[in-house]
Protein backbone atom coordinates (compact mmCIF):
# COMPACT_ATOMS: atom_id res chain seq x y z
CA UNK A 1 0.00 0.00 0.00
CA UNK A 2 2.82 2.26 1.27
CA UNK A 3 4.87 1.38 -2.28
CA UNK A 4 1.58 2.37 -4.18
CA UNK A 5 1.36 5.70 -2.30
CA UNK A 6 4.65 6.64 -3.19
CA UNK A 7 4.57 5.43 -6.81
CA UNK A 8 1.37 7.93 -6.65
CA UNK A 9 2.86 10.62 -5.49
CA UNK A 10 5.89 10.60 -7.85
CA UNK A 11 3.35 10.16 -11.42
CA UNK A 12 1.83 13.77 -9.40
CA UNK A 13 4.81 15.20 -9.08
CA UNK A 14 6.51 14.54 -12.43
CA UNK A 15 2.78 15.27 -14.28
CA UNK A 16 3.02 18.90 -12.27
CA UNK A 17 6.70 19.10 -13.41
CA UNK A 18 5.77 18.20 -17.29
CA UNK A 19 2.75 20.59 -17.06
CA UNK A 20 4.95 23.39 -15.85
CA UNK A 21 7.42 22.94 -18.13
CA UNK A 22 4.59 23.02 -21.02
CA UNK A 23 3.80 26.54 -19.92
CA UNK A 24 7.39 27.34 -19.54
CA UNK A 25 7.88 26.67 -23.39
CA UNK A 26 4.79 28.18 -24.28
CA UNK A 27 5.64 31.56 -22.78
CA UNK A 28 8.83 31.58 -24.52
CA UNK A 29 8.92 34.73 -26.13
CA UNK A 30 11.46 33.84 -28.69
CA UNK A 31 8.26 32.04 -30.75
CA UNK A 32 6.38 35.25 -31.42
CA UNK A 33 9.31 38.23 -30.76
CA UNK A 34 9.61 38.28 -34.05
CA UNK A 35 13.16 36.47 -33.26
CA UNK A 36 15.43 35.44 -36.67
CA UNK A 37 16.10 31.75 -36.64
CA UNK A 38 19.27 31.39 -35.23
CA UNK A 39 17.61 33.20 -32.08
CA UNK A 40 14.95 30.67 -32.13
CA UNK A 41 17.26 27.65 -32.64
CA UNK A 42 19.29 28.75 -29.66
CA UNK A 43 16.09 28.69 -27.80
CA UNK A 44 15.12 26.01 -28.30
CA UNK A 45 18.12 24.04 -28.11
CA UNK A 46 18.32 25.66 -24.54
CA UNK A 47 15.16 25.09 -23.42
CA UNK A 48 15.61 21.11 -24.51
CA UNK A 49 18.28 20.52 -22.52
CA UNK A 50 17.47 22.00 -19.36
CA UNK A 51 13.95 20.39 -19.38
CA UNK A 52 14.73 17.08 -20.51
CA UNK A 53 18.65 16.49 -19.21
CA UNK A 54 19.82 15.78 -22.41
CA UNK A 55 23.47 14.65 -23.68
CA UNK A 56 22.78 16.45 -26.82
CA UNK A 57 20.77 18.17 -29.22
CA UNK A 58 21.10 18.77 -32.88
CA UNK A 59 18.93 20.93 -35.16
CA UNK A 60 19.07 20.79 -39.29
CA UNK A 61 17.62 23.52 -40.71
CA UNK A 62 16.67 23.02 -44.61
CA UNK A 63 17.37 26.51 -46.49
CA UNK A 64 13.71 27.63 -47.91
CA UNK A 65 15.89 28.80 -51.24
CA UNK A 66 17.74 25.33 -51.65
CA UNK A 67 20.83 26.45 -50.44
CA UNK A 68 22.97 24.42 -48.07
CA UNK A 69 21.29 23.43 -44.52
CA UNK A 70 22.31 24.60 -41.34
CA UNK A 71 22.98 22.25 -38.53
CA UNK A 72 23.10 23.21 -35.00
CA UNK A 73 24.82 21.12 -32.03
CA UNK A 74 24.87 21.76 -28.22
CA UNK A 75 26.21 19.61 -25.79
CA UNK A 76 24.18 18.57 -22.28
CA UNK A 77 25.40 16.25 -19.61
CA UNK A 78 28.25 14.14 -19.65
CA UNK A 79 27.96 10.19 -19.61
CA UNK A 80 29.51 9.43 -16.54
CA UNK A 81 31.74 6.76 -17.41
CA UNK A 82 29.15 5.16 -19.95
CA UNK A 83 29.53 4.08 -23.20
CA UNK A 84 28.34 6.15 -26.21
CA UNK A 85 26.39 3.28 -27.29
CA UNK A 86 24.36 3.69 -24.76
CA UNK A 87 22.95 6.69 -26.07
CA UNK A 88 18.72 7.10 -26.47
CA UNK A 89 17.56 9.05 -29.39
CA UNK A 90 14.87 10.69 -30.39
CA UNK A 91 13.88 13.07 -33.04
CA UNK A 92 10.64 15.91 -33.81
CA UNK A 93 9.86 17.19 -37.14
CA UNK A 94 9.91 21.04 -37.80
CA UNK A 95 7.04 21.63 -40.00
CA UNK A 96 3.97 19.56 -40.68
CA UNK A 97 6.02 17.24 -43.11
CA UNK A 98 9.55 18.08 -41.61
CA UNK A 99 9.76 21.05 -44.62
CA UNK A 100 11.51 23.27 -42.45
CA UNK A 101 14.16 21.11 -40.70
CA UNK A 102 14.37 18.42 -37.69
CA UNK A 103 15.56 18.67 -34.32
CA UNK A 104 17.50 15.33 -32.80
CA UNK A 105 17.63 14.69 -29.15
CA UNK A 106 20.42 12.10 -27.33
CA UNK A 107 19.81 10.93 -23.57
CA UNK A 108 22.20 8.53 -21.74
CA UNK A 109 19.18 7.31 -20.04
CA UNK A 110 18.12 3.52 -21.96
CA UNK A 111 14.47 4.81 -20.88
CA UNK A 112 14.55 8.11 -23.15
CA UNK A 113 12.33 9.42 -24.32
CA UNK A 114 9.82 8.63 -21.71
CA UNK A 115 6.23 9.48 -22.42
CA UNK A 116 6.39 13.27 -21.42
CA UNK A 117 9.37 13.85 -22.52
CA UNK A 118 8.11 12.56 -25.79
CA UNK A 119 5.24 15.33 -25.10
CA UNK A 120 7.78 18.44 -24.35
CA UNK A 121 10.11 17.39 -27.70
CA UNK A 122 7.13 17.87 -29.78
CA UNK A 123 5.69 20.77 -28.45
CA UNK A 124 8.97 22.93 -28.59
CA UNK A 125 9.41 21.82 -32.16
CA UNK A 126 5.69 22.77 -33.13
CA UNK A 127 6.47 26.01 -31.58
CA UNK A 128 9.96 26.55 -32.69
CA UNK A 129 8.46 25.54 -36.34
CA UNK A 130 5.63 28.69 -36.02
CA UNK A 131 8.11 31.09 -34.92
CA UNK A 132 10.70 29.75 -38.10
CA UNK A 133 7.91 30.22 -39.90
CA UNK A 134 7.04 33.57 -39.16
CA UNK A 135 10.80 35.11 -39.03
CA UNK A 136 10.81 33.35 -42.78
CA UNK A 137 7.42 35.80 -43.77
CA UNK A 138 9.54 38.56 -41.94
CA UNK A 139 12.36 37.60 -43.87
CA UNK A 140 10.23 37.96 -47.44
CA UNK A 141 8.49 40.78 -46.49
CA UNK A 142 11.67 42.74 -45.76
CA UNK A 143 12.98 41.28 -48.73
CA UNK A 144 10.18 42.62 -50.55
CA UNK A 145 9.95 46.06 -48.73
CA UNK A 146 13.70 46.99 -49.47
CA UNK A 147 12.70 46.80 -52.95
CA UNK A 148 10.68 49.78 -52.73
CA UNK A 149 11.82 53.08 -53.65
CA UNK A 150 10.98 54.60 -50.56
CA UNK A 151 11.03 55.00 -46.61
CA UNK A 152 8.25 52.22 -45.43
CA UNK A 153 7.87 50.97 -42.50
CA UNK A 154 5.91 47.67 -40.82
CA UNK A 155 4.25 48.01 -37.59
CA UNK A 156 2.47 45.75 -35.21
CA UNK A 157 -1.41 45.86 -34.67
CA UNK A 158 -0.29 47.81 -31.17
CA UNK A 159 1.85 50.25 -32.92
CA UNK A 160 4.90 49.22 -32.34
CA UNK A 161 7.90 48.95 -35.35
CA UNK A 162 7.74 45.83 -36.64
CA UNK A 163 9.97 45.96 -39.96
CA UNK A 164 11.85 48.92 -41.95
CA UNK A 165 12.77 48.93 -45.26
CA UNK A 166 16.46 49.44 -46.23
CA UNK A 167 15.90 52.86 -47.40
CA UNK A 168 14.65 54.52 -44.08
CA UNK A 169 17.41 53.01 -42.12
CA UNK A 170 19.81 54.36 -44.56
CA UNK A 171 17.95 57.72 -44.00
CA UNK A 172 17.41 57.70 -40.39
CA UNK A 173 21.34 56.22 -39.70
CA UNK A 174 20.16 53.82 -37.47
CA UNK A 175 18.01 50.14 -37.15
CA UNK A 176 15.55 48.32 -36.53
CA UNK A 177 15.90 48.06 -32.52
CA UNK A 178 16.38 52.42 -32.21
CA UNK A 179 13.80 52.48 -34.41
CA UNK A 180 11.19 50.81 -31.83
CA UNK A 181 12.18 53.90 -29.66
CA UNK A 182 11.55 56.30 -32.21
CA UNK A 183 8.92 58.30 -29.63
CA UNK A 184 11.84 59.07 -26.81
CA UNK A 185 14.83 58.55 -28.89
CA UNK A 186 14.75 61.92 -30.70
CA UNK A 187 13.76 60.37 -34.19
CA UNK A 188 10.60 63.21 -34.47
CA UNK A 189 11.37 66.31 -33.19
CA UNK A 190 10.76 67.21 -29.52
CA UNK A 191 8.31 69.72 -30.32
CA UNK A 192 5.91 67.73 -32.49
CA UNK A 193 5.79 64.56 -30.50
CA UNK A 194 2.51 66.41 -28.41
CA UNK A 195 1.11 66.78 -31.81
CA UNK A 196 2.15 63.57 -33.62
CA UNK A 197 0.74 61.69 -30.45
CA UNK A 198 -2.38 63.31 -30.22
CA UNK A 199 -3.07 61.61 -33.94
CA UNK A 200 -1.53 58.72 -33.87
CA UNK A 201 -2.47 57.28 -30.60
CA UNK A 202 -6.16 57.50 -31.83
CA UNK A 203 -5.75 56.57 -35.21
CA UNK A 204 -3.90 53.00 -33.48
CA UNK A 205 -6.78 52.31 -31.04
CA UNK A 206 -9.31 53.29 -33.56
CA UNK A 207 -7.40 51.42 -36.80
CA UNK A 208 -8.46 54.35 -38.67
CA UNK A 209 -6.12 55.67 -41.22
CA UNK A 210 -3.93 58.71 -40.39
CA UNK A 211 -1.38 61.14 -41.79
CA UNK A 212 0.50 64.01 -40.48
CA UNK A 213 3.26 66.16 -40.89
CA UNK A 214 6.59 66.44 -38.22
CA UNK A 215 10.13 66.73 -38.61
CA UNK A 216 12.17 63.45 -38.67
CA UNK A 217 15.78 63.49 -37.80
CA UNK A 218 18.08 62.28 -40.64
CA UNK A 219 21.62 60.52 -40.46
CA UNK A 220 23.29 63.43 -40.44
CA UNK A 221 21.53 64.57 -37.21
CA UNK A 222 19.63 67.59 -39.33
CA UNK A 223 15.44 67.55 -39.12
CA UNK A 224 13.63 67.04 -42.22
CA UNK A 225 9.79 67.80 -42.71
CA UNK A 226 8.03 64.83 -43.32
CA UNK A 227 4.36 63.28 -44.45
CA UNK A 228 4.00 60.25 -42.18
CA UNK A 229 1.04 58.28 -43.92
CA UNK A 230 -0.60 54.64 -41.79
CA UNK A 231 -2.21 51.88 -43.30
CA UNK A 232 -3.91 49.15 -41.43
CA UNK A 233 -4.11 45.59 -43.23
CA UNK A 234 -6.75 43.61 -42.02
CA UNK A 235 -7.00 39.45 -42.04
CA UNK A 236 -10.31 37.49 -43.04
CA UNK A 237 -11.94 38.38 -39.52
CA UNK A 238 -11.54 42.16 -40.20
CA UNK A 239 -8.97 42.25 -37.45
CA UNK A 240 -5.73 44.62 -37.94
CA UNK A 241 -2.61 42.62 -38.75
CA UNK A 242 -0.44 45.02 -39.56
CA UNK A 243 0.24 48.53 -40.22
CA UNK A 244 2.06 49.77 -43.27
CA UNK A 245 3.81 53.16 -42.80
CA UNK A 246 5.08 55.67 -45.80
CA UNK A 247 7.43 58.34 -44.94
CA UNK A 248 7.61 60.72 -47.95
CA UNK A 249 10.37 64.27 -46.85
CA UNK A 250 8.43 67.15 -47.69
CA UNK A 251 10.85 69.50 -46.39
CA UNK A 252 11.69 71.35 -49.40
CA UNK A 253 7.63 72.05 -49.81
CA UNK A 254 7.50 73.15 -46.57
CA UNK A 255 10.19 75.63 -46.80
CA UNK A 256 8.39 77.17 -49.76
CA UNK A 257 5.14 77.10 -47.78
CA UNK A 258 7.06 79.16 -45.20
CA UNK A 259 9.06 81.56 -47.89
CA UNK A 260 5.75 81.74 -49.87
CA UNK A 261 4.32 82.97 -46.24
CA UNK A 262 6.63 85.75 -45.62
CA UNK A 263 6.66 87.16 -49.14
CA UNK A 264 2.43 86.91 -48.17
CA UNK A 265 3.03 89.00 -44.95
CA UNK A 266 5.16 91.54 -46.71
CA UNK A 267 2.87 91.61 -49.34
CA UNK A 268 0.23 92.76 -47.03
CA UNK A 269 2.56 95.29 -45.31
CA UNK A 270 3.19 96.40 -48.58
CA UNK A 271 -0.66 96.70 -49.89
CA UNK A 272 -1.63 98.79 -46.53
CA UNK A 273 1.40 101.03 -47.00
CA UNK A 274 0.07 101.86 -50.35
CA UNK A 275 -3.50 102.03 -49.13
CA UNK A 276 -2.11 104.55 -46.63
CA UNK A 277 -0.28 106.49 -49.12
CA UNK A 278 -3.52 106.31 -51.41
CA UNK A 279 -5.37 107.18 -48.22
CA UNK A 280 -3.44 109.99 -47.44
CA UNK A 281 -3.14 111.35 -50.98
CA UNK A 282 -7.13 111.50 -50.96
CA UNK A 283 -7.09 113.24 -47.65
CA UNK A 284 -4.53 115.78 -49.26
CA UNK A 285 -6.72 116.22 -52.22
CA UNK A 286 -9.94 116.68 -50.22
CA UNK A 287 -8.36 119.71 -47.97
CA UNK A 288 -6.41 121.21 -50.58
CA UNK A 289 -9.71 122.45 -52.27
CA UNK A 290 -11.31 124.22 -49.74
CA UNK A 291 -7.56 125.67 -49.06
CA UNK A 292 -6.94 126.32 -52.47
CA UNK A 293 -10.91 128.36 -52.37
CA UNK A 294 -9.81 130.33 -49.06
CA UNK A 295 -6.27 131.29 -50.72
CA UNK A 296 -8.05 132.49 -54.41
CA UNK A 297 -11.33 134.38 -52.25
CA UNK A 298 -9.26 136.15 -50.02
CA UNK A 299 -6.42 137.40 -52.61
CA UNK A 300 -9.56 138.73 -54.29
CA UNK A 301 -11.54 139.88 -51.08
CA UNK A 302 -8.00 142.13 -50.56
CA UNK A 303 -8.06 143.34 -54.30
CA UNK A 304 -11.64 144.51 -54.47
CA UNK A 305 -10.68 146.30 -50.50
CA UNK A 306 -7.57 147.92 -52.25
CA UNK A 307 -10.01 149.09 -55.25
CA UNK A 308 -10.83 153.02 -55.45
CA UNK A 309 -13.16 153.40 -54.76
CA UNK A 310 -13.38 149.76 -52.68
CA UNK A 311 -15.82 146.95 -53.88
CA UNK A 312 -17.10 146.48 -50.50
CA UNK A 313 -20.39 144.47 -51.70
CA UNK A 314 -17.86 141.93 -54.10
CA UNK A 315 -15.31 141.49 -50.64
CA UNK A 316 -18.30 141.12 -48.21
CA UNK A 317 -19.58 138.25 -51.04
CA UNK A 318 -15.77 136.87 -51.03
CA UNK A 319 -14.87 136.70 -47.59
CA UNK A 320 -18.60 134.53 -47.30
CA UNK A 321 -17.15 132.25 -49.36
CA UNK A 322 -13.84 132.03 -47.92
CA UNK A 323 -15.73 131.27 -44.11
CA UNK A 324 -17.75 128.13 -46.68
CA UNK A 325 -14.42 127.18 -48.05
CA UNK A 326 -13.22 127.09 -44.14
CA UNK A 327 -16.17 125.08 -43.18
CA UNK A 328 -15.39 122.48 -45.78
CA UNK A 329 -11.66 122.03 -44.66
CA UNK A 330 -12.62 121.47 -40.93
CA UNK A 331 -15.71 119.14 -42.19
CA UNK A 332 -13.17 117.05 -43.48
CA UNK A 333 -10.87 117.04 -40.85
CA UNK A 334 -14.18 116.43 -38.36
CA UNK A 335 -14.37 113.29 -40.79
CA UNK A 336 -11.47 111.82 -40.42
CA UNK A 337 -11.48 112.56 -36.63
CA UNK A 338 -14.86 110.68 -36.54
CA UNK A 339 -13.29 107.51 -38.20
CA UNK A 340 -10.19 107.09 -35.94
CA UNK A 341 -11.98 108.84 -32.59
CA UNK A 342 -14.58 107.23 -30.04
CA UNK A 343 -16.70 110.26 -30.27
CA UNK A 344 -18.69 110.89 -27.90
CA UNK A 345 -22.54 110.29 -29.17
CA UNK A 346 -25.85 110.95 -28.49
CA UNK A 347 -28.26 107.42 -27.53
CA UNK A 348 -31.81 107.16 -28.33
CA UNK A 349 -34.54 104.61 -28.22
CA UNK A 350 -33.54 102.72 -30.97
CA UNK A 351 -35.55 99.31 -32.92
CA UNK A 352 -33.22 97.32 -34.05
CA UNK A 353 -35.44 95.06 -37.08
CA UNK A 354 -36.29 98.58 -37.92
CA UNK A 355 -33.18 99.39 -38.23
CA UNK A 356 -32.03 95.91 -39.79
CA UNK A 357 -35.50 96.68 -42.12
CA UNK A 358 -34.05 99.86 -43.44
CA UNK A 359 -29.81 98.54 -44.39
CA UNK A 360 -31.81 95.71 -46.09
CA UNK A 361 -33.85 97.76 -48.25
CA UNK A 362 -30.98 100.19 -48.91
CA UNK A 363 -28.68 96.62 -49.96
CA UNK A 364 -31.42 95.27 -51.79
CA UNK A 365 -30.06 96.60 -55.23
CA UNK A 366 -26.77 95.44 -54.82
CA UNK A 367 -27.93 92.19 -53.12
CA UNK A 368 -29.99 91.04 -56.46
CA UNK A 369 -27.32 91.94 -58.75
CA UNK A 370 -24.82 89.85 -56.66
CA UNK A 371 -27.60 87.47 -57.03
CA UNK A 372 -28.16 86.85 -53.22
CA UNK A 373 -31.20 85.35 -51.92
CA UNK A 374 -31.72 87.35 -48.42
CA UNK A 375 -34.42 85.59 -46.02
CA UNK A 376 -34.65 87.70 -42.49
CA UNK A 377 -35.78 85.77 -39.15
CA UNK A 378 -36.67 88.84 -36.82
CA UNK A 379 -38.07 88.55 -33.23
CA UNK A 380 -41.55 89.79 -32.85
CA UNK A 381 -40.71 90.41 -29.21
CA UNK A 382 -37.63 91.87 -29.40
CA UNK A 383 -36.87 94.75 -26.33
CA UNK A 384 -35.76 98.21 -27.80
CA UNK A 385 -31.70 99.16 -27.47
CA UNK A 386 -30.31 102.40 -26.84
CA UNK A 387 -27.78 103.55 -29.66
CA UNK A 388 -26.96 105.56 -31.94
CA UNK A 389 -29.19 104.66 -35.42
CA UNK A 390 -26.41 105.86 -38.24
CA UNK A 391 -23.64 103.65 -36.17
CA UNK A 392 -25.37 100.41 -35.35
CA UNK A 393 -26.98 100.92 -39.00
CA UNK A 394 -23.19 101.10 -40.42
CA UNK A 395 -22.28 98.13 -38.68
CA UNK A 396 -25.45 96.33 -40.04
CA UNK A 397 -24.89 97.42 -43.63
CA UNK A 398 -21.04 96.71 -43.06
CA UNK A 399 -22.14 92.63 -42.07
CA UNK A 400 -24.38 92.18 -44.95
CA UNK A 401 -21.51 93.55 -47.51
CA UNK A 402 -18.77 91.23 -46.22
CA UNK A 403 -21.51 88.12 -46.21
CA UNK A 404 -21.96 88.87 -50.13
CA UNK A 405 -18.68 89.57 -50.89
CA UNK A 406 -18.18 85.94 -49.12
CA UNK A 407 -20.42 84.53 -51.54
CA UNK A 408 -19.21 86.26 -54.49
CA UNK A 409 -16.91 82.93 -55.95
CA UNK A 410 -20.13 80.12 -54.98
CA UNK A 411 -21.48 79.07 -58.10
CA UNK A 412 -22.22 75.69 -56.86
CA UNK A 413 -24.81 76.27 -54.12
CA UNK A 414 -27.81 79.46 -53.89
CA UNK A 415 -26.62 82.58 -52.18
CA UNK A 416 -28.12 82.40 -48.99
CA UNK A 417 -28.11 85.27 -46.64
CA UNK A 418 -29.54 85.44 -43.16
CA UNK A 419 -29.97 88.09 -40.90
CA UNK A 420 -31.66 87.19 -37.66
CA UNK A 421 -32.51 89.03 -34.66
CA UNK A 422 -33.34 87.42 -31.00
CA UNK A 423 -33.14 87.82 -27.24
CA UNK A 424 -30.09 86.55 -25.33
CA UNK A 425 -30.79 85.24 -22.20
CA UNK A 426 -29.15 87.84 -20.47
CA UNK A 427 -30.69 91.71 -20.70
CA UNK A 428 -29.10 91.67 -24.38
CA UNK A 429 -30.41 91.33 -27.82
CA UNK A 430 -28.47 90.15 -30.32
CA UNK A 431 -28.19 90.98 -34.04
CA UNK A 432 -27.02 87.80 -36.12
CA UNK A 433 -25.65 87.45 -40.12
CA UNK A 434 -25.65 83.94 -41.65
CA UNK A 435 -23.71 83.17 -45.55
CA UNK A 436 -23.22 80.70 -47.21
CA UNK A 437 -19.28 81.46 -48.42
CA UNK A 438 -16.23 80.04 -48.31
CA UNK A 439 -16.42 80.26 -44.42
CA UNK A 440 -13.07 81.06 -42.10
CA UNK A 441 -9.94 79.60 -41.74
CA UNK A 442 -9.12 79.05 -37.74
CA UNK A 443 -5.97 80.40 -38.50
CA UNK A 444 -7.87 83.98 -38.90
CA UNK A 445 -10.20 84.08 -36.81
CA UNK A 446 -7.73 86.45 -34.18
CA UNK A 447 -7.01 88.72 -36.76
CA UNK A 448 -10.46 89.29 -38.47
CA UNK A 449 -11.12 92.45 -36.43
CA UNK A 450 -7.46 93.93 -36.82
CA UNK A 451 -6.97 96.86 -38.45
CA UNK A 452 -5.69 96.91 -41.47
CA UNK A 453 -6.20 92.39 -41.87
CA UNK A 454 -8.14 91.56 -44.79
CA UNK A 455 -8.95 89.16 -47.05
CA UNK A 456 -10.67 90.77 -50.06
CA UNK A 457 -8.16 91.54 -52.97
CA UNK A 458 -9.14 95.02 -52.64
CA UNK A 459 -10.54 95.56 -48.78
CA UNK A 460 -8.30 98.21 -47.03
CA UNK A 461 -9.32 95.99 -43.58
CA UNK A 462 -10.78 98.89 -41.45
CA UNK A 463 -14.49 97.74 -41.97
CA UNK A 464 -14.41 95.09 -38.85
CA UNK A 465 -12.48 96.62 -36.98
CA UNK A 466 -14.27 100.06 -37.36
CA UNK A 467 -17.84 98.15 -36.48
CA UNK A 468 -16.11 96.25 -33.30
CA UNK A 469 -15.45 99.76 -32.03
CA UNK A 470 -19.12 100.83 -32.90
CA UNK A 471 -20.32 97.99 -30.84
CA UNK A 472 -17.86 98.23 -28.04
CA UNK A 473 -19.01 102.19 -27.78
CA UNK A 474 -22.98 100.45 -27.10
CA UNK A 475 -21.19 98.28 -24.51
CA UNK A 476 -21.60 95.07 -26.84
CA UNK A 477 -19.61 92.69 -28.26
CA UNK A 478 -18.63 91.64 -31.99
CA UNK A 479 -17.89 88.35 -33.17
CA UNK A 480 -17.85 85.67 -35.84
CA UNK A 481 -17.94 81.45 -35.68
CA UNK A 482 -17.86 78.95 -38.68
CA UNK A 483 -21.03 77.20 -39.72
CA UNK A 484 -21.43 73.52 -39.86
CA UNK A 485 -21.93 74.02 -43.28
CA UNK A 486 -20.51 76.03 -45.71
CA UNK A 487 -19.91 80.00 -45.24
CA UNK A 488 -19.73 81.74 -41.60
CA UNK A 489 -21.61 83.85 -39.83
CA UNK A 490 -21.07 87.20 -37.54
CA UNK A 491 -22.75 88.17 -34.56
CA UNK A 492 -23.31 91.51 -32.21
CA UNK A 493 -24.99 91.60 -28.86
CA UNK A 494 -25.75 95.14 -27.13
CA UNK A 495 -27.77 95.75 -24.01
CA UNK A 496 -31.52 96.29 -24.30
CA UNK A 497 -32.50 100.12 -23.05
CA UNK A 498 -32.84 99.49 -19.36
CA UNK A 499 -29.28 97.83 -19.29
CA UNK A 500 -27.07 100.60 -21.04
CA UNK A 501 -24.99 102.30 -18.67
CA UNK A 502 -25.40 106.44 -19.13
CA UNK A 503 -21.97 107.21 -18.16
CA UNK A 504 -19.55 107.62 -21.59
CA UNK A 505 -16.70 105.46 -21.57
CA UNK A 506 -14.13 107.65 -22.39
CA UNK A 507 -12.81 108.75 -25.90
CA UNK A 508 -9.91 106.06 -26.89
CA UNK A 509 -7.48 106.45 -30.13
CA UNK A 510 -7.50 103.69 -32.37
CA UNK A 511 -4.43 104.73 -33.63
Amino acid sequence: MDARNESSAEERARLRECLDDLASLMALPAWSAGGDPGQIVSTLTDALLGMLRLAFVCVRLNDSEGGPAIETMRIGETSGGTASSDVSFASARLGLHGELGIVVAGSWRRDFPADTERLLLNVAANQAAIGLQQARLRGEQKGIMDTIPGLVAMLTPAGEVDIVNHELVEYCGQGLEAMKQWGTNGTIHTDDLPRVGQVFTPAIASGIPYDFEARVRRFDGVYRWCQIRGLPHRDTSEHIARWYVLLTEIDGRKRAEEALSRARSELAHVSRATTLSALTASIAHEVNQPLSGIITNASTCLRMLAADPPDVDGARVTAKRTIRDGNRASDVIARLRELFIKKEFTLEPLDLNEAAREVIALSSNDLQRHRVIVRSELSDDLPFVTGDRIQLQQVILNLLRNASDAMVDVHDRPRQLLIKTEREDGPCVRLAVRDAGVGLSPRTMDSLFEAFYTSKSGGMGIGLFVSRSIVEKHHGRLWAQPNDGPGATFFFSIPCASEIVTDAAPAVSYT
